[in-house]
């Protein structure tokens, strides 16, 4: 007998053991708790090391045959270790306490940690409860975080329970053959959450609930590996399937309520190779194509096989979409970092007929093409309003400029060479005023002037600039002729009535 032990056997007085201290062992030695608590940290650490078994004594309160209350006192060793720089001191202490209580077959650990998880919960094993009937073991009474009932029937372990500070179900695990076979959690309203079931300890089930009980989801494991999971709506069908393969994802199956598959996604070790969006139909509305997981090319139906758009993707960001028309491709737009930046647009024949670039989503060049590939036009913006605009010829000569002002068209110059300008236009608020054509010399050949929609006079002039003729219109019909000589005196009227 060790020193512990005959300090004990000193101290409390020989009893006579009662069936029931008999059927927990009390003095034969066989059944012991072990408890390890473990404090602090860093230089200083307190161990505490309790054995129950041997080294105890019981002092028996109160017995009958089946029921009563015994206390099972016992040593516990109390090293504190203190580190410094350069020493080390240990002190060691002997503290007895009560460990464990047995009140109408109903039994309190007092001790609050275990060496065997060593994470603040007791976890008595199964030799150490009595053989016959049906017990039940509190374990940390005056710990609401860690209190817990264990059930036991002649001797197995057949359920744990945990409650909520209210009084309602926490967690219950339930045991075959001492072995997890189904833990349920529970909120504090009393809803189940979720519930993880088990064959022959091993986990292979997990099921979790909506908050109106339906079946949130329920996945399978097979030797700790995560083989199928499946997803229902709040209805209770279901809603999407997964399977995995050696723990890695292999495959996504999404429903539509009806039963119908909306989508599906194939992978490789966990990352997406290739995916499709179903109508209700079946038929194929969004096909993705994947790279390292990462997708790069998103492919959208109008119906059957008629594409409406291809996106590119790279690096996770959109940089491309593509638009068809029936089965032509009408125009690609370019985006950076998701901001759209440029658009091109296509004939049917497929050559490129206008690109636009634009700048915080406003348009700031538009250029229009011949199908020759020549440019045809070149419109400019600020703020997203035209400022300039100037057409080429298909030899790639100007021909006509433009010049806005607020957007509103204010001039416009044709060409009939590089150097010519053979005619102009002036507007106001839009509006046609002023049309001048010239002679290849520079000089005025006519001037039209307009107010609203309306004509109201043309002159006409000499290669050298005179005056020789002015025509005068009212509501668009002819109202009167001025003939001018060489020294600007008018020559001759001619009248008109209704034109």
């Amino acid at each position: 007998m060790n020193k512990i032990a005959l300090f004990l056997s000193i101290l409390l007085p020989t009893i006579t053991l009662s069936k029931a201290e008999k059927q927990w062992g009390v003095g034969d030695g066989v059944r012991s708790f072990t408890f390890e608590e473990v404090f602090g940290g860093g230089d200083e650490t307190v161990v505490h090391n309790t054995k129950i078994g041997t080294d105890f004594s019981a002092k028996k309160t109160k017995s009958t045959a089946d029921v009563g209350s015994i206390t099972f006192f016992n040593s516990t060793v109390d090293t504190h270790t203190s580190k410094t720089k350069n020493t080390t001191t240990k002190k060691t202490k002997v503290v007895k306490k009560p460990q464990v209580t047995i009140v109408d077959h109903s039994v309190t650990l007092n001790s609050p940690f275990d060496s065997s998880a060593n994470d603040g919960v007791v976890r008595p094993k199964t030799n150490q409860i009595p053989r016959k009937g049906k017990w039940s073991v509190t374990v940390n009474p005056d710990d609401a975080d860690k209190r817990h009932t264990v059930d036991y029937i002649n001797g197995v372990k057949v359920r744990v329970s945990a409650h909520h500070l209210n009084g309602k179900l926490k967690v219950q695990t339930h045991y075959v053959s001492n072995l997890p076979a189904k833990k349920v959690f529970y909120d504090e309203a009393g809803k189940k959450l979720n519930i993880y079931f088990y064959k022959k300890g091993s986990l292979v089930k997990v099921a979790t609930y909506h908050d109106n009980g339906e079946v949130n989801s329920v996945y399978k494991v097979k030797n700790n590996l995560k083989t199928a999971l499946i997803v229902f709506y709040k209805t209770g069908e279901k809603q999407r399937v997964y399977t995995y393969r050696s723990g890695y994802l292999t495959s996504s199956t999404s429903y539509y309520k009806t039963g119908e598959i909306s989508g599906k996604v194939d992978m490789v070790n966990g990352l997406n190779t290739k995916g499709f969006l179903f109508n209700k139909a079946g038929a194929v509305t969004n096909s993705q194509t994947y790279e390292n997981g990462e997708i790069v090319k998103d492919v959208f139906y109008k119906s059957g096989k008629k594409i409406d758009k291809i996106d590119v993707w790279a690096d996770g960001y959109l940089i491309k979409r593509h638009v068809y028309h029936g089965a032509k491709r009408v125009e690609t737009r370019f985006f950076k970092e998701f901001f759209h930046n440029k658009s091109e647009f296509y004939y049917e024949s497929g050559e490129l007929g206008r690109v636009d670039a634009i700048a915080d989503e406003l348009l700031v060049k538009s250029t229009l093409f011949y199908k020759s590939g020549r440019v045809g036009r070149v419109n400019d913006y600020v703020d997203g309003k035209r400022t300039k605009s100037i057409d080429y010829d298909r030899n790639g000569l100007v021909s006509k400029t433009r010049d806005y002002n607020d957007g509103k068209l204010t001039k416009a110059a044709y060409y009939k060479t590089k150097d010519f300008i053979f005619k102009t236009e002036t507007f106001k608020d839009g509006l046609l005023v002023r049309s001048r054509l010239f002679y290849s010399n520079g000089k005025i050949y006519s001037q039209k002037t307009y107010s609203g929609e309306d004509h109201l006079k043309t002159t006409f002039y000499t290669e050298n600039g005179t005056k020789i003729k002015v025509e005068s219109f009212k509501q668009g019909l002819a109202e009167k002729v001025t003939f001018f000589g060489a020294n600007g005196k008018v020559l001759s009227i001619k009248s008109y009535t209704k034109g």
